[in-house]
């Protein structure tokens, strides 16, 4: 597995259904080392803290075998690296192979995966594609949000490595499948909140899930 590309982005205003809004989406291949630590890539940054950032999404990784998925399907040849807000492009780090709680080395950094990421309309309105959100959801190309366990030095070409597979067996696309198709699955959201490593904004998003569904 290798780190492709280091993308990154401060917050900006965009028109979002007839509303300005700013968010932090439009992210640039940045060229030499960057320090990777719990609060980031320096020189990064989110538009709503409520429901981006923090240590449980630190950095956002997107395969590039996804772009060429992503090329094909829509018939583009113009999706550069960064354009689904990622801060890491990566070949051969795909969603359906990683599990939430697996641990890897990228460049001197060590990171453990917390959640999925959830589409927005705010990515729909960067690719520029109509329902784009939607389609996104329903294909399991997630992109992975991580945790920083050891601050340190990453850049392009460095080597991505398994370092510990989490026990439970929980995949990332599972969990992205749970939270957005499977809302009232209450046996599945409680086996999610067993997992180590499970980031705190999909965590509470269960237990009130679980809460409002018991309470029926």
């Amino acid at each position: 597995m290798e780190l492709l590309s280091i993308n990154i982005g401060t917050p900006q205003p965009v028109e979002l259904g007839g509303e300005l809004i700013t968010t932090g989406i439009c992210k640039k291949p940045v060229d030499g080392p960057m320090m990777l630590s719990a609060d980031g890539l320096e020189g990064d940054g989110v538009g709503n803290v409520k429901h981006h950032g923090g240590p449980d999404q630190a950095v956002l990784a997107y395969a590039a075998e996804h772009y060429d998925d992503w090329g094909r399907e829509l018939g583009r040849d113009d999706l550069t690296y960064g354009l689904m807000g990622e801060n890491l492009t990566v070949r051969g780090w795909v969603d359906k192979d990683v599990c939430v709680g697996d641990t890897y080395r990228v460049g001197e950094a060590l990171v453990r995966v917390a959640s999925q990421r959830t589409p927005c309309g705010k990515l729909e309105h960067r690719v520029g594609a109509k329902g784009f959100a939607k389609r996104y959801a329903e294909t399991g190309r997630y992109g992975l949000y991580l945790r920083v366990l050891e601050a340190g030095q990453i850049k392009a070409g460095d080597e991505v490595v398994l370092v510990e597979k989490s026990p439970s067996g929980f995949g990332v696309v599972e969990l992205g499948e749970l939270f957005m198709n499977r809302p009232r699955d209450v046996d599945g959201m409680r086996r999610a909140l067993t997992v180590e490593g499970l980031g705190v904004r999909m965590r509470e998003a269960f237990e009130k899930r679980i809460a409002a569904a018991v309470a029926d």
